[in-house]
């Protein structure tokens, strides 16, 4: 990252920090909510209450399907759904986005005359929250478990590591015209950690999100559950060949997610294979 940083001969700016990018129109904004005083809450309380809101609707949306997958499924919905959970961020992320596309709709009929998100108050929210993040993820790795299996640990992180960079080379050069690097380190972290990783490398190259990249990733992972669910549903099956001691579950994880990987570059260069123009 630091030699790409250097090779690049990127230098950071430095930005009003009372200023902040509106994620919707780009345009610089102090402030975008207009919370009434009469009603007698704080716009930062209302600002949690809505985060809260998205919560609240995610943890429901997760138990129910978790209930309904292990009643129908046993065993197998209890893996896909525990595989649900994982990958929480996701499902929050769209119901964030549904949430705002409800408050947009209703103040354009206008059904509602304030604007109670304030993209001001939310982006700051939002900034301390991956830095609590991004040090809890650290703090949660089990230096015991690491410790047990350090070996194989090292040999899967580094094959898969170079070969992920590989990877993220090829495509985000062919996929991405501006802010190539910061793509690319954002979502190295991603591949090979989670969101937060990927936002924690990010901060190192972009320091005062001068670019739009963490507004791709978090938009993409909403985006992505639709293409993810499949894939957790395959995760399932290594897991039930462990439980059964069937090993062949192993081989038959990896063929389908060989062909799934087919499809989804067909769609990716979909142009290019058929010669049709973007």
């Amino acid at each position: 990252m630091n030699f790409l940083v250097k090779k690049a001969k990127i230098k950071h700016a430095k930005f009003d920090p009372t200023i902040v990018v509106d994620i919707d129109s780009d345009i610089e904004v102090e402030a975008t909510g207009s919370v009434p005083k009469s009603i007698h809450i704080d716009d930062f309380s209302v600002q949690l209450i809505l985060i809260g809101v998205v919560y609240m609707l995610t943890f429901g949306f997760l138990s129910g399907f978790e209930w309904l997958a292990v009643k129908f499924f046993g065993n197998f919905g209890t893996t896909v759904a525990r595989l649900f959970w994982g990958f929480n961020f996701m499902f929050g992320t769209l119901f964030a986005l549904m949430v705002r596309a409800i408050l947009d709709k209703f103040r354009s009929k206008q059904i509602l005359k304030v604007n109670y998100a304030d993209n001001y108050l939310l982006q700051k929210i939002s900034s301390a929250s991956f830095d609590i993040m991004i040090a809890a993820a650290l703090t949660a790795i089990s230096i015991k478990a690491l410790k047990a299996y350090l070996v194989p640990v090292l040999v899967i992180t580094t094959v898969g590591g170079v070969a992920t960079m590989l990877f993220v080379f090829f495509y985000v050069k062919r996929i991405y015209k501006e802010y190539v690097l910061e793509h690319m380190v954002a979502l190295y972290g991603t591949w090979t950690g989670n969101v937060t990783t990927g936002i924690a490398l990010l901060k190192e190259v972009d320091p005062y999100s001068k670019s739009n990249v963490i507004e791709h990733i978090v938009l993409g992972s909403g985006y992505a559950v639709f293409f993810g669910i499949p894939l957790m549903v395959i995760l399932a099956v290594p897991e039930l060949g462990y439980a059964q001691g069937k090993p062949f579950y192993y081989i038959l994880t990896l063929i389908i997610f060989a062909l799934y990987s087919v499809l989804m570059n067909i769609g990716i260069f979909r142009h290019k294979i058929f010669k049709k123009k973007a």
